[in-house]
């Protein structure tokens, strides 16, 4: 059988549906945040252009464009008080590549948008059902619908964005909370938090900004 492709991979990487698939919930609730409440994005006096390059939202997409010539990640799923699973990997030219650990087994998945492949035990690949979509990963990241500023300061910028949980590859209608960190260097930080069972749950996924990586190619059939 044809291993399916790894819900979650279009945003969060993984990270988010693999506390989605563990909970027997659908993906938790978060205010949805609409312009002009309190704490989010407002109009100003300012030239719309410079506003908006200045808004959070505008620092936000920039960061996440600075990585349209390539980044690598870490996600780390976790619950309770321990770690449950790990991805680590890179993406280039709209392909991505990572290893995910989880109960001390790792496998390793590669996507070449409209397919996609799982390296199985033994080096063996194996095609992926279905198709993965174009475009950047994280491109559902720089379109929330509302944004609450957490903190601004010398450690970067801290935001608590809502998305449609079908944004995030994820289930049911109610907005999803991420939490997002932007820091000086660029790098891009999302922290989402459900429960599973009665524990605490969350994925905590780093984007780098690279330049200078190996292009991703189709493994050996």
């Amino acid at each position: 059988m044809r291993p399916r492709q790894p819900a979650g991979a279009a945003v969060l990487l993984l990270a988010a549906l693999l506390l989605a698939a563990c909970s027997p919930a659908t993906a938790p609730s978060g205010s949805r945040l609409a312009p002009g409440s309190p704490g989010l994005d407002a109009p100003s006096s300012t030239p719309a252009a410079a506003s908006s390059a200045a808004s959070p939202s505008g620092r936000l997409a920039a960061a996440l464009a600075a990585m349209d010539g390539g980044y690598t990640y870490t996600a780390t799923v976790t619950v309770g008080a321990s770690a449950v699973s790990t991805a680590r990997g890179r993406s280039v030219g709209g392909s991505s590549e990572f290893v995910l650990t989880s109960n001390g087994a790792s496998v390793t998945y590669r996507a070449i948008p409209p397919r996609a492949w799982v390296e199985q035990p033994g080096g063996a690949w194996v095609a992926v059902s279905g198709k993965v979509p174009a475009g950047s990963p994280i491109a559902a990241l720089a379109g929330p619908t509302g944004i609450a500023v957490v903190a601004d300061d010398a450690k970067g910028l801290a935001l608590d964005a809502s998305y449609p949980p079908a944004a995030l590859g994820l289930g049911g209608s109610k907005p999803v909370t991420v939490r997002l960190l932007v820091a000086p260097d660029g790098t891009v930080t999302a922290i989402y938090r459900t429960a599973v069972g009665t524990d605490a749950a969350s994925s905590t996924s780093v984007f780098t900004p690279a330049s200078g990586l190996a292009p991703i190619t189709a493994p050996p059939q």
